[in-house]
């Protein structure tokens, strides 16, 4: 059962990070696909809870890993869908979605390279050196980020659907 959850970790992990490093490319590129942001946030979510489910005896430094980027996929999901991206809901977007593409590539790095990785086993010393360089990248990333997507009006789709619910003069939820 825990290799079926792991390779399923594995694979949600893989596509989460190809779709998030297509999510930030297009947030750094000051636009916003929509259905590429679902993808991102599905796989992600999907991969941390395979994570989360592997040993429910003790909590373990992946599991640490995987609620927080649960809580920062949360975050982007607030931001997007209860607050539609309004002022500083713009730049809390994007760095959650930054900070939960670091923390998936986190995630596969420990799988693949750390003590036990799929791959090979990598120097401890070389591990945390290069997951540090890691954060110093995303972190300058994620400040690039938030301030070049804060700048940005409303997009097309958000806006159409705005006008909409002002026309019907309805206070429920947005409809697809």
């Amino acid at each position: 059962m825990e290799s079926v959850l792991i390779f399923t970790h594995n694979i949600l992990c893989v596509a989460a990070v190809f779709a998030g490093t297509n999510v930030v490319s297009d947030l750094l590129a000051r636009r916003l696909c929509r259905r590429r942001v679902v993808i991102f946030l599905r796989c992600s979510l999907g991969s941390n809870i395979a994570a989360l489910i592997f040993a429910l005896h003790s909590l373990l430094p992946s599991q640490k890993v995987a609620m927080t980027a649960v809580y920062g996929a949360g975050a982007a999901i607030l931001a997007w869908r209860k607050f539609h991206l309004q002022g500083l809901w713009r730049s809390t977007f994007a760095l959650s979605l930054v900070v939960v593409l670091y923390l998936n590539i986190v995630a596969l790095s420990i799988q693949m390279f750390g003590r036990d990785g799929l791959l090979f086993n990598m120097e401890p010393t070389l591990f945390r050196n290069s997951q540090l360089v890691l954060l110093a990248v995303f972190l300058a990333l994620s400040a690039v980020a938030a301030v070049r997507f804060a700048g940005v009006s409303a997009p097309r789709w958000l806006r159409c659907n705005f006008s909409r619910l002002k026309r019907t003069g309805s206070q429920h939820h947005l409809t697809r």
